[in-house]
């Protein structure tokens, strides 16, 4: 029996044998490994290890990837929170020299920086990524274009107008010309001109996102010429800091305290239309203007005169003969949106010697302060704070006229400036005495208190 059983399993064995058995392929497992980044480096597109704003730069880096194929990168460059690159491409292969260049934007109120330069690639192993973020000492130093001796202001109409730098401004522009009476609507500045046009290969600066911007070609939008209220225009500034213009008016406004009237408690009183931009000539001031004068609504000119940078209107001119200082209010029948004010403690004038003198009172003008409106339902003042502080504001003469701060506004920052259960602005935590500029914003409901110390 045992024999009859070996010879079947023997037969078995041999009928196996002659089948086709087909022997699996197992797949070829995939060797494991990431991107390799090596030799990155920003710098001038000659090689300048620092450039200027408006300038370019070069991007470069070796990347490679030992055992899978690589399929993408992103590379990204920020300067002060704005993108200034952000690409991603799809790539093949297993390795690559990545060369990328940018213009660096020259923006307003820019002065020196560096650039956060960062670049990721992958690689078709489940997209493994690596990333590499630039060390300051492999990317470029970014500063400043050098402030010209002088500009050139070319207008709709093709005149030149030369804009010499300022003595007394580091950014500072002003037309040469006798007047502007003649000057187009709009108009360009640049560095360099060539047949009374623009030199786009030097800075030009236009009208962009309705702002005064670089521009880097002819298409681009030029600078309205600033509204001059019906009165010809003496001059433009052009700050090239802040890209900002400002104009000064041939108009002329005499304020003369001879024939002001007494309204007591040691106040005399005038009641004349001021023009935005105008000249302001002062008698019986004294020579110290900047003493006696708002320095949100006035600039000064000289000894005797200063540029008024208020909204145009009739304002009552409040002078007070004991600390020679000149106030300023919209006539008590005015309110809001056009006017807005301080009362409570605590604060004072900007100017030395610094003296708390507001009080819970509409009296007389050293116990209130008048807001400038510097937009749309948006004001601003700048004052002395002492750690008494306690004030609220109002939309015009009266108790009733009360902002509900209690409620409403944020204000920031909060470590500087907090409020009380009643809605008082009173001091924080981090705050100490000195000059702040306060800015409010009705629309978006914000206080901004702004350190000037």
């Amino acid at each position: 029996m045992k024999r009859i059983v070996y010879i079947l399993f023997v037969l078995i064995f041999i009928s196996c044998q002659n089948k086709d058995i087909t022997t699996p392929q197992w797949p070829e497992w995939p060797n494991p490994s990431a991107p390799t980044i090596a030799h990155a480096a920003l710098k001038g597109a000659n090689g300048e290890i620092q450039v200027p704003a408006g300038g370019k730069v070069r991007f470069t880096a070796d990347v490679s990837d030992a055992n899978n194929d690589l399929v993408s990168y992103q590379l990204l460059i920020r300067m002060d929170e704005a993108e200034i690159l952000n690409i991603t491409k799809n790539i093949s292969g297993r390795s690559l020299k990545i060369v990328e260049e940018a213009v660096l934007p020259f923006v307003a109120g820019f002065k020196n920086g560096k650039l956060n330069v960062s670049l990721k690639v992958s690689n078709a192993l489940a997209n493994t990524t690596t990333e590499l973020v630039l060390k300051d000492e492999e990317s470029v130093d970014v500063v400043r274009p050098e402030n010209p001796e002088q500009l050139f202001l070319i207008d709709g109409k093709g005149a030149v107008y030369t804009m010499q730098k300022l003595g007394d401004s580091p950014y500072g522009y002003r037309t040469t010309a006798v007047d502007l009476t003649s000057v187009g609507a709009d108009f360009k500045i640049a560095e360099r001109t060539i047949d009374n046009k623009p030199d786009y290969s030097g800075l030009v600066w236009g009208w962009k996102n309705n702002k005064i911007s670089v521009v880097t070609d002819e298409t681009s939008s030029s600078i309205p010429t600033p509204n001059s209220s019906s009165f010809p225009i003496q001059y433009l500034e052009f700050d090239m800091l802040s890209f900002n213009i400002s104009k000064l008016l041939q108009h002329r406004i005499q304020v003369d305290l001879s024939s002001f009237f007494s309204i007591g408690g040691a106040y005399t009183q005038s009641d004349i239309t001021l023009v935005e931009d105008a000249v302001v000539s002062f008698s019986g001031m004294g020579s110290d203007l900047a003493k006696n004068l708002r320095p949100e609504f006035f600039k000064l000119l000289g000894a005797t005169d200063a540029k008024f940078t208020g909204p145009t209107a009739l304002y009552n001119l409040k002078f007070n003969s004991s600390t020679r200082f000149l106030y300023l209010e919209r006539p008590r029948d005015v309110f809001y949106p056009d006017v807005m004010y301080i009362l409570g403690t605590g604060a004072g004038l900007p100017i030395q010697p610094f003296v708390a003198t507001l009080n819970w009172d509409f009296s007389y003008p050293h116990q209130w302060l008048f807001f400038k409106t510097s937009g749309p339902q948006v004001f601003e003042a700048t004052l002395y704070l002492d750690n008494s502080m306690g004030f609220k504001f109002f939309k015009g003469y009266g108790w009733a006229q009360e902002v509900d701060t209690k409620n409403k506004y944020q204000v920031i920052p909060n470590t500087l400036v907090t409020r009380s259960g009643a809605g008082d602005l009173i001091p924080g935590a981090q705050f100490k005495a000195g000059i702040y500029q306060v800015k409010m914003d009705v629309a978006q409901e914000i206080i901004e208190f702004i350190p000037q110390y």
